[in-house]
């Protein structure tokens, strides 16, 4: 996927943190840039340069060093690059985003959308961007590390530009079914649950419940069911130094047919292996 549609702008670093999320630190010099993210959010902020830079498509405002743009999934823009520049973007899945709002301040991610912001100033944000993240090693032994310093910085975002208020949604399980299908989920995500049985207590077809569910909780019944057997292997792992489980036996725990399959979850979730993050705790 090209994002930057025209521009000469070089990628310096990258890295990818699972569940979608991705930051990528670049640099570019006399530029004119167009650009679009049809799959994802993005969050970027100024590092160094930027004082001749402004939106061609915008009224100018000129950026500077530690402002931020954050530009919503399918957003255009183009951009006029003054002089030497370096930044970095957030790449983020809008449903990372609905379940990083639900989970931090329970908010209904049917409630949450993103405005389009253009050099805006905060503190807090370059504080946590520049000194947490932009200071680590960008490698596989910080992934847990920098994932706690984005969802803090998603979670400043969400914050700041607040939510609408809530009110009923014509889409979206009820509050009665929602708390009883996540009550069953959470009882039985062990052993394969599948969706027959999860649509039969909601009294819905299975074409219905999964549109209703993804609506309610920002991801599919089987993703929800996947973090929840991921949190538990996680659990496991942390055990495994004074119990000693193997993998093996973790996977077919958790409901994994197997420890191959559980190891391809889990580095998908989390953007590393599970033997990776036991040396890690």
């Amino acid at each position: 996927m090209k994002i930057f549609l025209k521009s000469n702008v070089q990628a310096t670093k990258k890295l990818e943190i699972g569940q979608g999320l991705e930051l990528v630190r670049y640099c570019n010099d006399t530029d004119e840039v167009y650009y679009e993210n049809k799959s994802k959010h993005t969050l970027s902020m100024y590092i160094r340069g930027g004082h001749q830079t402004f939106r061609m498509d915008k009224e100018k405002v000129y950026g500077a060093p530690g402002l931020f743009c954050l530009m919503p999934r399918d957003s255009y823009s183009s951009w006029h690059i003054g002089g030497t520049q370096q930044f970095v973007h957030l790449y983020f899945k809008d449903d990372y985003l609905k379940r990083t709002a639900m989970t931090v301040f329970d908010y209904d991610p049917r409630a949450v959308s993103l405005p389009q912001l253009t050099f805006k100033e905060d503190p807090a944000l370059e504080a946590i961007i520049r000194h947490c993240i932009l200071n680590q090693d960008w490698d596989d032994t910080n992934l847990l590390l920098i994932e706690q310093f984005v969802v803090t910085a998603l979670s400043h975002v969400i914050y700041s530009i607040g939510h609408r208020p809530l009110k009923q949604y014509k889409s979206g399980l009820a509050p009665a079914v929602k708390s009883r299908i996540l009550e069953y989920m959470h009882e039985h995500y062990t052993r394969r649950v599948t969706l027959v049985e999860l649509a039969e207590i909601a009294q819905l077809s299975e074409y219905h419940f999964c549109r209703m569910f993804r609506a309610s909780m920002a991801q599919s019944p089987q993703g929800y069911l996947q973090q929840l057997k991921i949190e538990e292997v996680k659990r496991r792992i942390k055990m495994a130094s004074s119990n000693g489980q193997p993998l093996a036996d973790i996977a077919l725990g958790c409901g994994f047919a197997n420890q191959s399959h559980m190891g391809r979850v889990f580095k998908n979730l989390t953007g590393m292996t599970p033997l990776q993050f036991g040396k890690r705790v």
